[in-house]
């Protein structure tokens, strides 16, 4: 047996006596390596569910009572099974122990913060993330807890991304990531570049989050870590998507689909599901569109994702269109028994279809208290009615969608969508006087063609111009109808939703 002070490689394929500099586990700081690949090798035989379980235990050494010790451990395994309702119910208790440990175990304070600020995270409860995560930092920071930190900004970053504030979250993610390579942690240096990639996506950066995504891809196969590697396959199909390279887009999400069918990964395959979808509409295979919708509403049925359960319904309401657009829609003195609109019986079986899926989307909206989701709905459905001759069914919805607009206008980004406080610095259109953005960056996201949003911004800035004055009582509702029918008119819904040239390179990176 070797000497107490003798350490031995963690891989027991190799067990070579080390030597110092030693390669040590930046998680549990328990197991040593004589190389990288000897790291990879362990984690993938077992490590990587041990190391969780190590760390808890070293976390919990020291001057603690047994049943702060227990705290510790269920804190660590709710954070693991990524049980975050059963991680946030403990706060009360989590507090009370910081109360009696605060100047003597700080360690255990930023860690225990980290997670519960990780878990109101994941539950969308970023007012309370930062708030802890904020807090977690001050004590990580004040003990030397470099864990800690890093925790705390990538948590941090996570939300300020969510809020739309994307340059607060750069700026934190690239604080994790410069601790992540002080302690050669490649692990951490992916997902903090796979959270920068995502962040300048948003930003509309495409080039930069692109490089970043495949540096993160990068570390992920030298880690063999395929769930990883599959998300960052889908973050790439994402940027190519937004640079309009639809194909180059499809062949990274197929690689995604596969990926995170291997390891299990329900969630991320809806997700990649919905970009495939997208790209495939976009290029006109609207039969492919539709299957790939069609499975991924059958996982968020299954998983009860009521968020994605709005989306996919609106994205099925718009390919279904589309098609019949396409199939149909210019076709009418083709057939023999066409519609009192003047469309053909097909078409118009394809309207009820698509309005149905349009419907679903704004009742699960209204439910779930989805603002902007509820509004394209309305807006989506008053086109359809004024392609189907519904004209009075159709200038109500549009008159209810304006209003709605109106009404949400103070708390809501048109840009990325986000709710905000009516206290939040914002950003108000010059045109119409209603609209408001998070920054610059969203005011140009607003005004950009395609996706779940009916129109662009630009499109109905005039429309809501004329709609402040009605609200203000300096016009009538009747007299903004001739308005409202050149809009309806001018069939900006197929403007935006028309297919284009597969990878005709628009926006292509250099």
């Amino acid at each position: 047996m070797a000497a107490p002070d003798v350490h031995l490689c963690g891989n027991i394929c190799c067990g070579v006596v080390l030597s110092a500099p030693l390669l040590r586990c930046s998680k549990c700081h328990r197991v040593c390596y004589c190389c990288r690949a000897c790291q990879t090798q362990a984690w993938k035989a077992g490590h990587k569910r041990d190391c969780g379980q190590v760390a808890a235990v070293r976390r919990v050494q020291g001057e603690l009572t047994n049943r702060q010790k227990e705290l510790c451990i269920k804190v660590n395994n709710l954070y693991t099974a990524r049980n975050w309702r059963g991680l946030v119910a403990l706060e009360a208790t989590v507090r009370a122990a910081a109360a009696q440990l605060r100047e003597t175990r700080p360690d255990f304070i930023a860690e225990i913060y980290g997670m519960l600020g990780t878990g109101y995270s994941q539950l969308g409860q970023y007012t309370e993330a930062i708030e802890l995560s904020e807090q977690g930092l001050a004590i990580a920071v004040e003990a030397g807890n470099r864990l800690g930190e890093r925790r705390a900004y990538i948590t941090l970053g996570g939300c300020y991304k969510q809020l739309g504030q994307y340059a607060k979250a750069i700026k934190l993610h690239e604080q994790s990531l410069a601790i992540s390579e002080e302690m050669s942690d490649r692990a951490g240096q992916g997902v903090t570049c796979s959270d920068l990639g995502c962040c300048y996506e948003k930003l509309g950066q495409y080039d930069t989050a692109i490089d970043l995504h495949e540096q993160c891809l990068k570390i992920k196969e030298e880690m063999g870590d395929r769930a990883s590697q599959g998300a960052t396959f889908s973050n790439l199909g994402v940027c190519y998507e937004s640079l309009q390279q639809y194909d180059t887009a499809i062949g990274l999400l197929e690689k995604a689909k596969l990926i995170l069918q291997e390891v299990g990964n329900r969630v991320g395959e809806a997700q990649t599901l919905a970009g495939l979808g997208r790209c495939k509409t976009a290029l006109g295979k609207y039969a492919q569109a539709i299957t790939c919708h069609t499975e991924q509403w059958a996982i968020t049925q299954e998983l009860d994702l009521e968020p994605d359960q709005t989306s996919v319904a609106l994205y099925l309401g718009v390919v279904v269109w589309a098609q019949a657009r396409v199939e149909h829609g210019n076709a009418a003195t083709a057939f023999t028994t066409p519609s009192a609109s003047g469309h053909p019986a097909a078409y118009m079986d394809s309207m009820r279809d698509a309005a149905q899926w349009f419907r679903t989307a704004s009742c699960l909206a209204q439910t779930h208290g989805f603002v902007c989701e509820n509004e394209s709905a309305q807006l989506h459905l008053s086109f359809l009615a004024f392609d189907t001759g519904e004209e009075e069914e159709a200038l109500v919805l549009l008159k209810e969608y304006l209003q709605a607009q109106v009404d949400s206008a103070r708390s809501f980004c048109r840009g990325c969508c986000q709710q905000r406080g009516d206290d939040a610095p914002m950003l108000t259109c010059g045109g119409c006087s209603v609209a408001r953005f998070c920054n610059e960056d969203h005011q140009r996201m607003a005004s950009k063609k395609g996706g779940r949003k009916p129109v662009r911004h630009k499109d109905v800035c005039s429309l809501l111009r004329k709609w402040r004055q009605v609200v203000k009582g300096k016009a009538t509702a009747e007299s903004c109808s001739p308005d409202l029918l050149a809009f309806l008119r001018r069939d900006l819904w197929w403007r935006c939703h028309a297919p284009v040239a597969a990878d005709s390179g628009a926006g292509a990176r250099d």
